[in-house]
């Protein structure tokens, strides 16, 4: 299991990442890969990676509406954008069946909360 620092999902938005590569880890030999997004410096929601299942997941405590849908859609991309661009930076190659990857957004069975407490996955 990795777990990312709470920036990560900002600085790949803007395609910043590069610097911030696990260096020396190698994330394609884990099940999971836990990402903190912070949306708007008011929400968290939590992105995991599930490597060897080739899904990759939004959880969203506080789901309201369908109008997240656009904006989770931007975070899974990012994440998988993410995945393809560090194993040609690890492994010198180009991530193997990418179109098998899944990219879910939260849904409704997500775990709710009534507050604005912290998010648990």
């Amino acid at each position: 299991m990795r777990l990312f620092v709470s920036f990560w999902c900002s600085c790949t938005a803007n395609l910043q990442y590069s610097t911030i590569f696990c260096t020396g880890k190698d994330i394609f030999n884990l099940n999971k890969v836990f990402v903190p997004i912070n949306i708007d410096n008011c929400h968290w929601i939590c992105g995991v990676i599930y490597v060897q299942k080739k899904r990759i997941q939004l959880y969203d405590s506080l789901f309201i509406s369908s109008s997240e849908d656009l904006q989770q859609g931007e975070y899974l991309k990012a994440l998988f954008r993410y995945l393809r661009d560090d194993h040609q930076d690890k492994k010198g190659t180009p991530l193997p069946d990418q179109d098998e990857w899944e990219l879910v957004q939260s849904v409704r069975e997500t775990p709710q909360q009534k507050n604005c407490a912290s998010l648990h996955c």
